[in-house]
């Protein structure tokens, strides 16, 4: 373990730019005396570094055990007693479907299957407000369903009590946290529904 850290210890120190410190680094006894040595900033530095590829680590397909999986508009797989969203419908698992897979494999799985046009519209991004109490819009079918579009900024305001008197504009009408939930839930079982089932 300790030669783990060692070693990201000197990647800290190359990304730093700190290479006569580096250099004189080589040995067990030098480092875990330089160690106690640094200071408490760059002490910290470091152990962040560690603490991130650890977070990293388990982005990448690690999961020990099955997490939470919720489905709005698709069919659940059971593969190995554990459950997974049938995204495209095809009723396989797919790479990209595969939460135990890293990530890079299940982008590249997933990228391998878009068409050109749902590129374009994840690249795409625009307002996407909740008409009157929640309700979903025109727009909002035609952004996902039509555009392909995945990615939206949400500007109404959300109040408690409330007071509406035209459309809205750009911020949208305003809506209470309920129906502000109701909305991007809904947003999401319509994301869900689409061809790959691409999350908004």
């Amino acid at each position: 373990m300790f030669e783990i850290l060692s070693y990201l210890f000197d990647f800290f120190l190359l990304v730093c730019g700190d290479y006569e410190y580096l250099n004189g680094l080589r040995d067990f006894q030098n480092i875990e005396k330089s160690y106690t040595d640094m200071s408490y900033s760059f002490r910290m530095g470091f152990l962040l570094l560690i603490m991130m590829q650890s977070v990293i680590g388990l982005a990448q397909g690690t999961y020990e055990m099955q997490p939470l999986i919720q489905s709005r508009a698709v069919e659940l797989l059971q593969v190995d007693q554990l459950k997974f969203k049938d995204l495209n419908k095809n009723q396989e698992l797919d790479i990209y479907e595969d939460w135990r897979q890293p990530v890079d494999r299940r982008i590249e799985d997933l990228v391998s299957q878009m068409s050109l046009q749902e590129k374009v519209g994840m690249m795409l991004i625009n307002t996407l407000n909740a008409g009157e109490n929640g309700m979903m819009t025109d727009r909002a079918v035609q952004y996902v369903e039509d555009e392909k579009m995945t990615r939206f900024v949400f500007r109404n305001t959300i109040k408690v009590n409330p007071v509406n008197s035209g459309g809205g504009g750009w911020g949208g009408v305003q809506i209470t946290p309920f129906a502000a939930a109701q909305f991007t839930n809904a947003v999401q079982e319509l994301s869900e529904s689409t061809r790959l089932g691409i999350p908004a």
